[in-house]
């Protein structure tokens, strides 16, 4: 038998804690997902981007308030190295 631990959040509390602890004041996460209600969303997060040049570019642009395209990912993996969640798999919930 395997267990395994995965962290549920809500899309508000996500956009909430990305506005207050990154100062990305527009994100929306149903929108970036392109999600509808009644829907689960699965992230596995950690202190690294997977395409780690690119990623990088894009949050430092978006850091000096440069509009870019993002993933969820990209913003859960820069939430995770500042330190502001742990790493580990995220399942992040959609209802309204």
């Amino acid at each position: 038998m395997k267990t395994k631990t995965i962290i549920e959040i809500d899309y508000h509390e996500l956009e909430k804690l990305v506005k207050e602890k990154l100062g990305y004041k527009e994100y929306d996460f149903v929108a970036v997902e392109e999600c509808g209600n009644s829907s689960s969303h699965e992230f596995d997060v950690s202190n690294e981007f997977e395409d780690a040049e690119y990623d990088e570019q894009d949050i430092a642009k978006w850091e000096k308030g440069e509009f870019v395209h993002y993933s969820n990912g990209t913003v859960l993996n820069q939430l995770c190295r500042k330190g502001y969640i742990p790493a580990g798999e995220y399942l992040v919930n959609v209802f309204w």
